[in-house]
């Protein structure tokens, strides 16, 4: 129930990544037959990606994943800045592109924060307050990880085009969320990560406009036409070529199940549990797998180490922040306050979860919040 921190690797993408261990292993680069055997299995992934997207081929360059995509594509826009010194993000974005962010106020660039409201939906009017002749790029991201608002980016990416800035999206959480269309939506860069799509980890990608000079991350060969150093992951990128081959044909279908599931976990829990609320939006304003709850007098961390204890893998928000025990900034960005967030869990599912998986959670946590409760109350009594 944590898959919005990661997702089992599907068995046709361990298949069709497994002769690329150790049968066709050559290193794309080389101009032998082994090699462009190898160089034929990037391209056909490249062209899996391209086409769930709308895109070029050659505007899809591969990574290390979605944390090394977003910075690339902060990079790319201060490098293509030409004098500008503005940048605007959201306060709801994931550490990758907020410590992007960060780390370009340190080399003396202005970044400027749209808030989210209690939903965690973004304001276009904030967005068009906030933006002037000086900005030169605005990053916000297309589903929020931690509750799943969806973002109105095609609205935001005109504001910046009209104002002649860049616009980027984080659509690690997104991809199956929205219909694609890159040759006609006022989106010049993305981001995307493999192992949130039942791919294997390390391997992300970045859409960049074929009009955008790119300045590369990683210096190097001449790999990803000399934007990218390092010789290709390859079986990775096979992984997530094949990953994006069956999204694009199961996608109304999956995402179907998985808000009926998610609605399904909701509504069992409101009916066994007194006390709870939900934090971001409800019905189709949210990603279809993520749901985000508190608990009215239960410690989200408590909850969180019993149902592992009872072999339910859940969250406190997002997977790179988990090992800290400060509240989510994500929930106190949108108004809760630390007592709320601390509160707060995120189950997360995926195509793969059943009805009976939902029915047994609901189970197990109804019970797990009603103990909790109870001990809190000898304990207030004594």
């Amino acid at each position: 129930m944590d898959n919005a921190a990661t997702t089992r690797v599907r068995g046709e993408v361990v298949q069709a990544m497994l002769p690329y261990f150790s049968e066709i292993y050559g290193n794309p680069s080389s101009v032998h037959g082994a090699g462009r055997a190898a160089r034929k299995a990037c391209e056909n992934a490249r062209r899996h990606l391209a086409a769930y997207f709308g895109c070029e081929a050659r505007e899809i360059y591969f990574t290390s994943g979605g944390s090394e995509a977003d910075s690339w594509a902060l990079e790319t826009a201060a490098a293509n800045a030409g004098g500008k010194r503005t940048l605007i993000v959201s306060t709801i974005e994931h550490k990758a592109i907020l410590n992007a962010a960060k780390g370009l106020a340190k080399r003396g660039f202005t970044v400027k924060y749209l808030p989210a409201d209690v939903q965690g939906f973004v304001d276009p009017e904030a967005l068009k307050r906030e933006i002037d002749s000086d900005t030169f790029l605005v990053s916000v991201m297309a589903a929020n990880n931690e509750v799943g608002a969806l973002q109105p980016i095609e609205e935001l990416g005109k504001i910046a085009h009209d104002c002649g800035a860049l616009f980027h999206t984080d659509a690690v959480q997104a991809v199956s969320a929205f219909n694609w269309n890159l040759k006609n939506q006022p989106i010049d860069m993305l981001s995307l990560s493999g192992h949130k799509l039942h791919a294997p980890k390390g391997v992300g990608a970045l859409f960049l406009r074929d009009s955008l000079p790119v300045s590369p991350l990683i210096y190097g060969g001449a790999q990803e036409r000399g934007r990218r150093g390092g010789t290709e992951n390859l079986s990775g990128i096979v992984g997530l070529g094949k990953a994006f081959e069956l999204i694009g044909s199961e996608r109304g279908e999956a995402e179907g199940k998985k808000r009926a599931l998610t609605q399904r976990l909701f509504n069992g829990l409101k009916q066994s549990v007194d006390g709870i609320h939900i934090n971001g939006p409800e019905g189709e304003g949210r990603a279809s797998g993520i749901l985000s709850i508190r608990f009215d007098g239960v410690d989200g961390e408590a909850l969180l180490f019993n149902l592992d204890l009872k072999g339910v893998c859940v969250s406190a928000g997002s997977a790179c922040t988990s090992g800290s025990l400060d509240a989510s900034h994500v929930l106190l960005a949108m108004g809760l306050s630390r007592e709320d967030a601390h509160r707060s869990i995120r189950f997360s599912l995926s195509r793969e979860n059943t009805e009976e998986e939902v029915d047994q959670v609901v189970d197990i946590t109804a019970k797990i919040v009603n103990n909790l409760r109870r001990a809190k109350r000898l304990v207030s009594e004594e």
